[in-house]
């Protein structure tokens, strides 16, 4: 029964998280194209984009270093099958999925309860950043099913007190790592409060300890020789402003921990908590929300203060304080970096947060009637509201995010790529369009048309002066079209409301 309901988990989640993948979000981001490049060079060659064989980390899109697990997790999928849209999302579906029937399998060993381990699920299922993130191929989610098989197999060493479930336990921790670059900073600190919190309260305590830190050092291993031949950390740390080359190192911790910058980054660490974020408008970038639901459902907002409550005052054991820690630290990386208001950056919150919420619902069923009866409306409301989400998601939101997508990239490539003939002369593609080459790349890869890389020139459009006879030339809407060039108009790129974002002209 216990599996049947495991796959039925698996199913409906499945079937809801991939429903018009390919459709929405309307157009492939640039960091979705970044990862899927270097995926499918890995599948087919094994080398990344740069010609790097089988790296630990990724020059993503000429700009910032990239954590290696969604990049090799999506080349698995394009060993076998095509690199289309559907299927570079198709992985952000699986941790989605995955996520979804860990958090079953944690919160029914964390409560010893299958209907607790089930709602739980539900939670997650129709928990709003959860549904957009499985949808696109963005590191920002991956973290999430390593912490939960870490508080998994936490859970059961607690009752087991095998060494080997502990060595598992912070194994997935230190993988952890090598899935998006907040938990550089954050996983250590987990892995702290793991000794602190767990430990002293099991036997063999020092075989404990050693086994704990070798399963979490062991994953470090590869990044500290990577390191070694690559300033991977120091660019990161430049990359998102922490650091500046022109600095000494004390000079940097000196400005980072400064009362100017300590206040600043306060002031960002909690906006994580302020509830207009969590429970109404959501992450402030489309590429993350829809701009019209919180993070969570609105019902979160009852469930984790009550969740709270009945930790501290009921609940109060050492591994259920774990949860508030992991809560309440889940943002402290985005604070480091400056970024406000951005729940992409801090999705470790989200299995705390439906546990927490899980303690919530007890607290109700304590209170009998009125409670029960606060809960099940509670209960109703979440999937009527989330819904009226996914019916806006669909019908709404490609509308108002395509900007936020870099436009209709797609529709103006695969127009190219129908309209060229063998007699054709040149493509010309206005380097206006971010990322031009790469999603040219992609789209000729994915159209079997790569031999039309030899006829592109990617051109700025003040410097066209002529062209050869026949060419096809694609200008994006903010570029001057010359009409002295003499061209014909024959396409306009539209967006799903209407906007003109490219024209497409033949000499």
């Amino acid at each position: 029964m216990k599996r049947l309901i495991v796959l039925l988990i698996f199913l409906i989640t499945f079937f809801i998280y991939s429903y018009k993948i390919s459709e929405v979000p309307v157009h492939l981001n640039q960091d979705e194209l970044g990862f899927s490049i270097n995926a499918y060079s890995i599948a087919k060659t094994g080398y990344d984009e740069n010609g790097r064989f089988l790296p630990l980390n990724f020059w993503h899109l000429g700009v910032v270093w990239a954590t290696p697990i969604i990049v090799y997790l999506t080349a698995i999928f394009l060993i076998f099958l095509p690199l289309t849209e559907s299927v570079i999302r198709l992985p952000s579906v699986f941790v989605g999925v995955v996520d979804v029937v860990l958090i079953y399998l944690v919160a029914r060993k964390w409560f010893k309860s299958d209907n607790f381990g089930f709602l739980a699920a539900v939670l997650l299922l129709l928990t709003p950043v959860h549904f957009i993130h499985s949808r696109i191929l963005l590191d920002n989610l991956y973290p999430v099913p390593f912490v939960l098989l870490w508080l998994f197999y936490l859970m059961k060493y607690m009752e087991e007190g095998k060494i080997r479930l502990v060595f598992l336990a912070t194994l997935f921790l230190g993988i952890s790592i090598h899935t998006y670059n907040a938990p550089k900073l954050i996983m250590p600190a987990f892995f702290l409060v793991t000794l602190i919190l767990v430990l002293p309260k099991v036997k063999h305590k020092l075989e404990s300890l050693l086994v704990s830190v070798l399963g979490f050092l062991i994953p470090l291993v590869p990044l500290f020789i990577w390191q070694r031949s690559n300033s991977t950390l120091q660019d990161l740390l430049y990359f998102y402003g922490v650091y500046n080359t022109s600095q000494s190192p004390i000079q940097a911790v000196s400005r980072l921990l400064s009362v100017e910058s300590l206040s600043q980054k306060f002031v960002t660490y909690t906006s994580y908590f302020d509830p207009w974020f969590l429970f109404s408008r959501g992450d402030t970038s489309l590429a993350h929300s829809t701009g019209q639901i919180g993070a969570f459902l609105l019902p979160f907002i009852v469930l984790l203060p009550l969740g709270f409550y009945q930790i501290i005052r009921k609940d109060n054991s050492r591994i259920n304080l774990l949860l508030l820690f992991g809560f309440l630290t889940s943002p402290i990386a985005a604070a480091i970096v400056g970024q406000p208001y951005r729940i992409s950056r801090a999705l470790v919150m989200l299995p705390f947060a439906v546990l927490i919420a899980i303690y919530g619902v007890k607290f109700l069923i304590n209170k009998r009637v009125m409670g029960r009866l606060v809960l099940s409306v509670l209960l109703i409301y979440m999937p009527i509201q989330f819904i009226v989400f996914v019916t806006g998601y669909f019908n709404n939101y490609p509308a108002r995010s395509y900007r936020q997508f870099n436009y209709n990239i797609q529709g103006a490539y695969e127009e190219i790529i129908a309209k060229a003939k063998d007699d054709t002369g040149a493509i010309y593609i206005d380097n206006k369009i971010p990322f031009a080459d790469r999603y040219w790349k992609f789209y000729l890869i994915k159209n079997q048309k790569e031999d039309l890389l030899r006829k592109t020139i990617f051109f700025d459009a003040a410097n066209l002066v002529s062209v050869p006879s026949n060419s096809l030339i694609l200008f994006r809407f903010d570029s001057s079209s010359d009409q002295q060039l003499g061209l014909d108009l024959i396409e306009k790129i539209k967006e799903p409301d209407g906007f003109v974002s490219a024209y497409l002209y033949r000499n």
